[in-house]
């Protein structure tokens, strides 16, 4: 369930600070932020737990889970009890940038290289419990795999009147993914449960990594 809590902007007082600066900067504190995401995926009916801290990341998919720890991304199954774990090949620019986007939503240097007027301010809302900073950023879905300006010209037409929202906790752990458009609201992935308690052995190799 969502929950309207009101719009609120950051900054000392007597300043506001833009929807653009505010969104860098809980996206500079997602990077070193340790926080446990179960989001839904609702064009898959599916569910993914993403566990991270400030330099290790793993999600639960299904029966097969993902982790990049110090930069290598292995892959661990469970089978009769047991886990064996691979270390994945080397992958491709924009492999690299559609996996990043579904894990954290948007990037911090993507977004930096957006105008002012690509980021906006949305009203906050309850999200699995926690108030989260929402926007709009119409670019934000390919951005980071999509460098053809015409291709993201024609994308950004096609949305013209819709919103793009985007909502994180505090710490910039990624919450919610949504499209609005003629008052109807289509919830690309959201949060059902959050927490910033992350232990050791939750981003460690269940078993031993094999060739």
């Amino acid at each position: 369930m969502l929950l309207l809590a009101g719009c609120a902007q950051g900054g000392a007082a007597g300043q506001k600070t833009s929807a653009k600066a505010h969104l860098i900067e809980l996206l500079d504190l997602q990077q070193n932020s340790t926080w446990m995401v179960n989001r839904t995926y609702y064009l898959t009916n599916s569910q993914v737990v993403y566990f991270k801290n400030s330099s290790n990341i793993r999600a639960d998919v299904g029966f097969q889970t993902a982790y990049v720890l110090n930069g290598t991304t292995y892959y661990c199954m469970e089978a009769g009890g047991a886990y064996s774990c691979h270390m994945a090949q080397a992958d491709d620019q924009t492999l690299r940038a559609l996996v990043r986007n579904s894990i954290f939503f948007l990037n911090r240097d993507d977004v930096e290289a957006m105008d002012e007027a690509d980021v906006s301010a949305l009203p906050n809302l309850q999200v699995a419990g926690v108030q989260a900073s929402c926007f709009n950023v119409p670019k934000g879905d390919l951005a980071g795999v999509i460098n053809d300006t015409q291709l993201m010209k024609t994308y950004l037409a096609r949305l013209n009147g819709s919103i793009t929202e985007y909502c994180f906790a505090p710490d910039g752990a990624p919450l919610l993914k949504q499209f609005i458009y003629n008052q109807t609201t289509w919830v690309w992935s959201q949060a059902t449960q959050y927490s910033n308690q992350v232990r050791d052995e939750d981003l460690s190799l269940p078993g031993p990594v094999e060739n």
